[in-house]
């Protein structure tokens, strides 16, 4: 007998498979949102610690980082300095202590850079009593998220996964970066879940039964259920054109959990995925504890292909699963293989995957993935994260248990028998039309026409009467006529649907088959008049960010369209699509060529820079449509001052220092340089001289770049360093060149003259000179006297000397001396010796004059 419309919406509202989220039959409190909070402690880095954050290097503190210049470490009482007695030899770590926070029962740890992996996390928390729990190593998370249209302006952070502690009152974190990673804005994330009376959910499993499961949609714990808090969910879904495969995960949490902490977990990872890491989104599709019970994920469908955040470079048409515990620790229960099984095979019944098939994938690479971007790989439509991910993850206790996943998932896939067949031939979207073309029949009425169902979205929407002719199902299965085929028509509202076909079962045995799922974008037909067009590149060159691409209007081919450029949403730019683009002129004929676009501009400061491009309607289009939002890091670096130690060199007791600097943030100022020799502060320097070539190289600069010092220094072989002073938006002082030179004792020996040695009579002769000990300042020397080659006596060099003061800053004028010395007649030498007080080596001769008494 037909069914009407309304008694077959009833029989599928009885049977539960046009439910997208399944509610339970027993009793719970009313579930509502619940609101985690998040406390974050920031570490900065070992480069630039936080007030709160302490780095040591093997154990010895050091305050200030590990570049800056060498300073003696101030001591730290034994008890301030955390650690572990496991950290990585030779590696800075980056440490903090909280003894007393506010209650938490998640822990993670993020930093800046997304694309750091290298990362390794210690960590132990405090109970309620005050007992310090034993330490637990956390890597990277192997899960990951990459930026989208739909991101908004979120940084998507690197980190690890949250890890749940239970309630605890206190946190050590250590942090360090292997393999030369230094991870940049540390921050360690306090997450408290909140509770809910709802939490005591039943502790059954969603699992039904084996015995005429038929891939039916097991019960699962809906978002609302656990408490999620939708207001924090700040990205929109995005889909992928339909789920080609399964992914298997572990959360690596502790395997201690109670069924009651379960919805508190969930809560603590979707705020930690969403708000922490910037995901907008809880990661995972699904969630299964250990007691079974499945909780739903990622917002936007169940039934649906929405794409998750749970295998770096393969989380487009895959459905995520992941198991609540870490099984590299204890083998995988059967309940929860049983919930693993029974979700995995509605999903990929939705879909038409059969679980022991192969399917090809293409990576988009990052951080995790082990296939670069691009690469097609053939991979299980069932398979484990560590296929795709250089991670462990699910653990090597479920890892081993994939094929009998696999063996699992094909058993629930087996239709009941009775259930109805056929073949769903055409399900395709053009504009904002569904067609749908086939046939079906039961084997229980094989000569009854039976209904088909089309569900959008969850939703029942076009019923239809399989009682069209077709003769080539009649003459292939003899006896059940002629009256089995279908077509249909629906209109479907703009935008991202899921489109499922349902044969219903009419006979008294089977259920009903669930033939087809499939996603399709629906567009209001005028939009096929809106300009079309693409972001073909988008790079970084220093400060200076470069799109480019090209865009058309249908209905006014040969325009050249204006093209508005939106940086962190705000506008920057007009520019016009005018550029020569002969492959565009080719594939729109009539359009010709002048299609292309580029834009640039040049930042002022680092940071990420989210930039869309816009293509302007010009005709009957409706929208000026995006074509593109691409996110662009521009680092410190090309914000750092630049510049070079062109010379160091010894010039007597000095050392002679050339260069030059200047910082692209402020071209036109002269920047500050700071001298080391061998490792010590020397001496502030300003590049203020004039340097032309730095003018011809750095345009708008300027020549008053230059630096020059003369410092003088003790005798040996000396290492001078120069360094700029950043003056902006760069974050070191960068390191300008080192050199060597080498200061001889020799220019560290008293200088001066024998000036004259005038004959006086009666065998005397009179002399006068000076000296001076560069070691001895304005202190007077002593000089001594020989005459042909014997001593003859000593005295002081103190007279005044006004010019040896002009000539020798610093020296004074107290260094003249002169002499009485009786020779006797006759021809002499007389000569005069500067003696050393300091770092000189010898006591040279200041000068030799012949004389006749």
């Amino acid at each position: 007998m037909r069914r009407t419309l309304v008694g077959l919406m009833a029989f599928l509202a009885m049977t539960g498979l046009l439910l997208v989220l399944p509610v339970y039959a027993a009793p719970v409190p009313d579930a509502h949102p619940v609101e985690a909070s998040i406390d974050e402690v920031a570490l900065g880095s070992v480069v630039e610690p936080s007030d709160e954050a302490v780095v040591l290097t093997d154990g010895t503190p050091q305050p200030d980082g590990v570049d800056e210049p060498a300073a003696p470490a101030e001591e730290t009482p034994a008890e301030d300095v955390v650690s572990s007695g496991a950290e990585l030899p030779g590696v800075p770590a980056l440490t903090v202590s909280q003894p007393d926070t506010e209650k938490f029962s998640t822990v993670g740890v993020t930093w800046r850079q997304s694309d750091v992996h290298d990362v390794v996390v210690q960590l132990r928390v405090k109970n309620r009593s005050g007992d310090w729990g034993e330490w637990t190593t956390l890597a990277a998370d192997d899960v990951e998220q990459s930026p989208s249209t739909g991101s908004g302006d979120e940084e998507v952070r690197g980190g690890t996964a949250p890890y749940w502690t239970d309630d605890a009152y206190g946190v050590e974190v250590i942090v360090q970066g292997e393999g030369g990673a230094v991870p940049q804005d540390v921050k360690v994330a306090l997450v408290d879940p909140g509770t809910s009376a709802a939490d005591k959910l039943p502790v059954e499993s969603g699992a039904p039964d084996q015995a005429g499961a038929a891939a039916t949609m097991p019960e699962i714990i809906s978002r609302a259920q656990w408490g999620a808090d939708e207001s924090i969910r700040t990205w929109d879904p995005e889909y992928a054109p339909t789920i080609k495969a399964a992914t298997l995960h572990h959360t690596a949490d502790r395997n201690t959990y109670t069924a009651a902490e379960v919805p508190g977990m969930m809560r603590s990872i979707f705020a930690y995925h969403t708000q922490t890491r910037g995901w907008g989104d809880i990661g995972y599709n699904v969630i299964v504890d250990k007691f079974g019970r499945i909780f739903e994920g990622r917002y936007g469908g169940l039934s649906s292909t929405v794409i998750g955040a749970h295998a770096g470079g393969f989380n487009t048409g895959t459905f995520g699963v992941s198991m609540l515990g870490n099984y590299a620790e204890v083998d995988t229960p059967q309940v929860v293989l049983d919930s693993v099984a029974a979700v995995t095979a509605w999903k990929l019944s939705l879909y038409g995957v059969s679980p022991y098939a192969t399917t090809q994938l293409t990576s988009g690479g990052g951080g995790t993935a082990k296939y670069d971007a691009g690469q097609v790989v053939t991979l299980p439509t069932v398979f484990a994260h560590r296929d795709v991910g250089n991670t462990t993850c699910p653990g090597d206790y479920a890892y081993s248990r994939m094929a009998q996943i696999r063996d699992m998932v094909a058993a629930r896939m087996t239709p009941v028998s009775g259930s109805p067949v056929g073949n769903v031939e055409a399900l395709s979207v053009a504009g904002d039309k569904l067609d749908v073309v086939g046939w079906a029949y039961d084997p229980d009425v094989p000569t009854a026409s039976i209904d088909v169902g089309v569900s959008v979205d969850g939703g029942w929407a076009l019923s239809l009467r399989a009682n069209g002719n077709r003769p080539d199902v009649g003459a292939a299965y003899p006896g059940i006529g002629n009256a089995h085929g279908f077509r249909g028509q629906l209109a479907l509202s703009p935008g991202r649907h899921t489109v499922c076909v349902v044969f219903v079962n009419a006979g008294s045995a089977g259920a009903n088959t669930w033939m087809k799922c499939q996603g399709f974008t629906a567009t209001d037909i005028r939009k096929t008049y809106n300009p079309v067009g693409n972001v073909e590149a988008a790079v970084v060159e220093g400060r200076t960010l470069r799109a480019s691409g090209w865009s058309v209007d249908p209905d006014s081919l040969a325009s050249s369209l204006d093209m508005h450029v939106y940086v962190n949403g705000q506008f920057g730019q007009s520019i016009v699509a005018n550029a020569p683009r002969a492959d565009v002129g080719a594939a729109f004929p009539g359009a010709g060529p002048a299609h292309g676009w580029s834009w640039q501009t040049t930042v002022n400061a680092p940071g990420t820079y989210r930039v869309c491009v816009y293509a302007i309607n010009r005709a009957d289009g409706t929208e000026n449509p995006l074509l593109n939002c691409v996110s662009l890091v521009v680092t410190n670096t090309p914000f750092q001052p630049v510049g070079h130690l062109d010379a160091a060199r010894a010039n007597g007791r000095a050392l002679e220092v050339e260069g030059w600097a200047l910082d692209p943030d402020a071209l036109s100022s002269a920047l500050p340089v700071h001298v080391y020799v061998d490792g010590r502060y020397a001496r502030p320097l300003t590049a203020d001289t004039s340097r032309a070539d730095i003018a011809a190289a750095f345009a708008g600069a300027g020549d008053r770049h230059g630096f020059g010092s003369s410092i003088e220094y003790g005798p040996g072989v000396h290492t001078v360093c120069a360094y700029a002073i950043n003056a902006g938006a760069g974050s070191v002082n960068p390191g300008l060149g080192c050199a060597t030179a080498e200061i001889t004792q020799r220019a560290w020996e008293p200088i001066g003259n024998l000036e004259a040695v005038t004959p006086r009579g009666g065998g005397r002769v009179d002399l006068t000179g000076w000296a001076w000990d560069p070691d001895a300042g304005p202190s007077s020397s002593p000089v001594h006297l020989y005459v042909d080659g014997r001593y003859a006596g000593q005295v002081q060099a103190a007279g005044n000397r006004p010019d040896v003061a002009a000539a020798f800053p610093g020296a004074g004028p107290g260094h003249g001396f002169s002499a009485s010395l009786l020779v006797g007649a006759g021809a002499h030498t007389v000569c005069a010796f500067g003696i050393n007080a300091g770092m000189g080596q010898s006591n040279p001769v200041l000068a030799c004059r012949s004389v006749t008494a």
